[in-house]
């Protein structure tokens, strides 16, 4: 009796093993690569159950979100942030979080496969290195003083365009601030802008993305935490201080202006 469950129960145990191995399933959210005995790769995205003799198979989502952070979380536990100098000398850390769309097409996910075997590590590091490539290349396009009070927007689409398309072509130019040196005369910095077509107006590519070789498309981009260094924010304190200053004086200037109208008046 004992033996006959022991049969039993080492059967069924072969017939699973044999089972699992016979047939895989495909989620509407991931597409896979399956590697047959004979080496034959194929490329499965429709969803459903599909059978195989003992195949090996790789799967990808769709869609796979990504996070950069200068402190330490589970997603990222190394320091993953990117340094950037903006053209007045400022710099700042910048955290980012964005999510990317996996090649589409069969080919692309062929060398897709090949390339990263399924290693999602090796993916977000590929990722990180263009990013923080093009965080660096887009600093000198303004001053610390403008990305934190007035083109944090426009900095953001600079990154996210130039992460699918490529970086831009640069070249340098003279900019004037709107701070002062001690004898009141305007700063002026070596800055950077961007070169664009004269016809269409559209900047120029001077390095093609090397996410696009893959058949990458980042379709989300955000910056999450923008940290600048301490002399950067002394900085940004005494220009508060300064248009304070000023403005305080705008209105003590306009009340005297209107008591002198108010005796006038009497």
């Amino acid at each position: 009796m004992k033996l006959k469950l022991i049969v039993t129960a080492f059967a069924v145990i072969v017939i699973g093993l044999i089972s699992s191995n016979l047939v895989h399933k495909v989620d509407d959210t991931e597409w896979q690569a399956v590697q047959y005995i004979n080496g034959e790769v194929e490329i499965k995205d429709t969803a459903g159950v599909y059978f195989a003799l003992f195949p090996k198979i790789t799967e990808y989502p769709r869609n796979l979100p990504l996070g950069f952070y200068k402190k330490s979380t589970e997603e990222s536990p190394n320091d993953e942030s990117t340094r950037v100098t903006f053209n007045d000398g400022g710099t700042a850390d910048i955290d980012a979080t964005l999510r990317i769309a996996l090649p589409s097409t069969v080919d692309q996910r062929r060398e897709f496969h090949r390339q990263f075997s399924g290693n999602l590590a090796n993916i977000k590091t590929a990722v990180w290195a263009h990013l923080s490539n093009v965080i660096k290349a887009s600093g000198p396009l303004m001053s610390a003083s403008e990305n934190q009070a007035s083109r944090k927007s426009e900095f953001n689409t600079v990154v996210l365009d130039q992460l699918n398309d490529g970086l831009y072509e640069m070249r340098r130019v003279e900019r004037e601030l709107d701070q002062v040196d001690d004898k009141g005369n305007k700063l002026r910095v070596s800055a950077t802008e961007i070169v664009r077509d004269l016809k269409t107006n559209r900047p120029l590519i001077s390095q093609k993305s090397p996410l696009s070789q893959y058949g990458v498309t980042v379709t989300q981009f955000s910056i999450t935490e923008t940290e600048y260094d301490s002399q950067t924010l002394k900085q940004f304190s005494t220009k508060k201080d300064a248009f304070l200053q000023a403005e305080s004086a705008k209105a003590q200037r306009e009340g005297e202006v209107q008591q002198k109208l108010m005796v006038m008046e009497r």
